[in-house]
């Protein structure tokens, strides 16, 4: 129970001490941790390196935050519900995130759906809309972060993630990806970046 206590309260801190706009990364499956379990994903996409740490804190809710470090640097506290979830079969899931510095803030909603057609291999799509509120201490207009810019400080764009988890066994694996963005307020090099994930689970 400690260990659970320590985990939540750094993952608030982490999720309050510094951000810059919303993860590139994104949840690759509409299952969960379960309850007492733990997962990290540890990966890169868009020229970011990415951790993400979850805790199931009941077989259907998990919390956690995710760290991202390279061409741009931000942290988010985010929650996941499974609404269903199959381990040979489809899964659907609701997560929010959260971050905020003194300059910056930012907030995320998303749908996680994935199609497990063995314990081995499973397909995702994740839509995502995200709303941040920035400024020139942490993002600047115009510079490309990867294949993403920021046209004005204020911005709410859709991001879509899709892709597939390959599952060495219980506990590792890898999730290969394609992220989608779109919006008013951004721009865009190419269609679309890629991004690769090793997954663990405890």
């Amino acid at each position: 129970m400690k260990v659970l206590e320590f985990f939540l309260s750094l993952s608030v801190f982490l999720a309050l001490s510094g951000c810059s706009i919303a993860p590139f990364s994104s949840t690759t499956s509409g299952r969960t941790a379960g309850a007492g379990n733990f997962q990290f994903d540890i990966g890169n996409v868009n020229n970011n390196f990415n951790l993400r740490m979850g805790t199931g804190l009941s077989p259907n809710f998990d919390m956690g935050f995710v760290m991202e470090f390279g061409s741009l640097a931000t942290t988010a506290l985010f929650a996941k519900y499974a609404i269903t979830q199959d381990a040979k079969g489809p899964s659907l899931a609701m997560e929010i995130g959260y971050g905020a510095s003194d300059t910056t803030s930012f907030s995320y909603a998303a749908l996680v759906g994935s199609l497990a057609f063995s314990k081995n291999f499973e397909l995702f799509a994740a839509p995502r809309i995200n709303s941040i509120q920035t400024d020139s201490a942490d993002v600047d207009l115009g510079k490309n972060y990867g294949n993403f810019s920021l046209t004005e400080y204020d911005a709410v764009y859709l991001q879509l993630a899709y892709g597939f988890n390959i599952f060495f066994n219980k506990n590792s694996g890898l999730s290969i990806y394609s992220t989608y963005f779109n919006g008013e307020n951004i721009e865009t090099t190419s269609d679309s970046t890629f991004g690769a994930n090793f997954l663990f689970n405890i």
